[in-house]
C-alpha cells in the first residue's frame, strides 16, 4: 500500500525486509537522545503484527529516510498511537509532512476517533510540530523513563477527530 502526502511524497507500508534499515536508522547519532531503539527482531515481529502499521519514507535515491510506527490498530477504542516517527535529515520538511500524512491516514483510512503520541519533555522540535498540527498537550509523566543514564519526563499529546476538519466517511489518501 502507498499513501501519498499533500506535498507529493509517497509513504509505503513496511515489510519484514525493512527491519534492518529501520533498526539502523534508530541507532543514528542524531536519534540517540530521543529514541529508545529496538532490535531488528523486535521490529520484524511488530511489522508482522496486525496491531501495528509501519509507514516508510524512501528518499529520492531509494534508501529508507524515515519511518513511523502506528499502534493500537486492532483495539476497539479507535485510539491510534503514533508510537514512533524517525526521520533522517532534519530541516527538509519531511517530519511535518509525515505527521500530516499520519493524521490524515489515521482518521480517514483507519477510522480513528483519537490519535495520541508522546515524547521526552526536552524534545522541543517534536513538541513544536505536534502543536502545529493541532495536537493538544494533555499532561506530563514526570521522570517516568530511565533512559541514557537519567530519569526522563514524557509529555503526552492527543488529537480528536472532532478537533479537525477531517471526516472518516471516505478513504481518500491511499492508492
Amino acid at each position: 500500500m502507498t499513501i501519498r502526502s499533500r506535498a507529493g511524497r509517497s509513504f509505503r507500508t513496511a515489510t519484514e525486509a525493512d527491519a534492518a534499515a529501520i533498526a539502523a536508522l534508530e541507532l543514528a547519532p542524531a536519534q540517540r537522545p530521543f529514541v529508545m531503539a529496538q532490535s531488528e527482531a523486535q521490529h520484524r515481529r511488530q511489522i508482522s503484527n496486525p496491531n501495528f502499521r509501519y509507514l516508510i519514507y524512501d528518499g529520492p535515491d531509494g534508501t529508507l529516510r524515515g519511518f513511523a510506527i502506528l499502534a493500537g490498530l486492532t483495539l476497539p477504542h479507535r485510539a491510534v498511537e503514533i508510537f514512533r516517527v524517525v526521520v533522517d535529515g532534519k530541516g527538509f520538511g519531511i517530519g511535518g509532512d509525515f505527521l500530516d500524512t499520519i493524521v490524515r491516514h489515521a482518521f480517514l483510512d483507519l477510522g480513528a476517533h483519537r490519535i495520541w503520541t508522546d515524547c521526552f519533555d526536552d524534545n522541543k522540535p517534536v513538541r513544536r510540530v505536534c502543536t502545529h498540527y493541532g495536537f493538544r498537550e494533555e499532561g506530563m509523566l514526570r521522570e517516568t523513563v530511565f533512559f541514557d543514564g537519567r530519569f526522563r519526563s514524557v509529555v503526552l499529546f492527543g488529537l480528536l477527530e472532532s478537533e479537525t476538519s477531517l471526516k472518516a466517511a471516505h478513504a481518500t489518501t491511499m492508492s
